[in-house]
């Protein structure tokens, strides 16, 4: 499902030629509108690839088939979360789509400004270690409609487009369907991931407030 640049990452070049599993892509991907291009869910794809190139770090030109394995969706260690995600559960459908079921609770609420930055770190040699991939939003509140954002066919699909998003909202899934695998990416995606999303304090962005942390294997198939 999942794989994840600046300060504000959209739809970026693709190294090398179009990759293609289930879809033909041009040289460059563009944000947040449909052409003769894409097939009808571009925008859907387009989401993907964004959060796909959060986490990469060096790029190399031999690409790879991939997957991912999601392991856990949960707080990071010595900060409180924004969001319980330990009833919700990721799985790989028949026609290679991730599905999302069950639900997540918010535990506090999320009204503007809400600046979020995330990250990820890759396991190398033993050891975790910062990539060069990040994205920082100054106001989460303001791209909750926003279709290039990575979590726009999420809460779309929740019908929470705008803020508040008060303490206590549960967003239910019950075979939800985001996206779709197996992938085309560089070597370096291949291994374990921990991706951070991190609410920063509004008048020092330097301090974390709340984090959520997500770990996750990525593969060749």
């Amino acid at each position: 499902m999942i794989a994840q640049l600046t300060t504000s990452i959209r739809c970026t070049s693709i190294i090398g030629q179009s990759l293609s599993i289930h879809y033909k892509f041009p040289r460059k991907i563009c944000a947040g509108h449909q052409s003769q291009y894409f097939p009808a869910n571009s925008a859907e794809m387009c989401t993907i690839r964004s959060f796909i190139w959060l986490l990469l770090s060096v790029v190399q030109l031999q690409a790879y088939k991939i997957s991912v394995d999601i392991h856990e969706f949960t707080d990071c260690p010595g900060y409180k979360s924004m969001i319980d995600f330990s009833t919700l559960e990721f799985g790989i459908s028949e026609e290679g789509n991730m599905v999302f079921n069950g639900n997540f609770t918010v535990l506090t609420t999320i009204d503007s400004p809400y600046p979020l930055y995330i990250h990820s770190q890759k396991l190398e040699r033993g050891e975790w270690r910062e990539t060069i991939g990040f994205k920082f939003v100054k106001n989460f509140c303001q791209t909750l409609n926003s279709v290039p954002e990575f979590w726009y066919p999420v809460m779309k699909h929740l019908k929470k487009q705008s803020c508040p998003i008060e303490k206590g909202f549960v967003g239910k899934f019950d075979n939800f369907k985001y996206g779709e695998l197996p992938m085309i990416l560089p070597s370096n995606f291949i291994g374990e991931w921990m991706i951070f999303a991190e609410r920063r304090n509004v008048m020092n962005t330097k301090e974390i407030l709340e984090c959520v942390m997500l770990r996750t294997t990525v593969f060749e198939l």
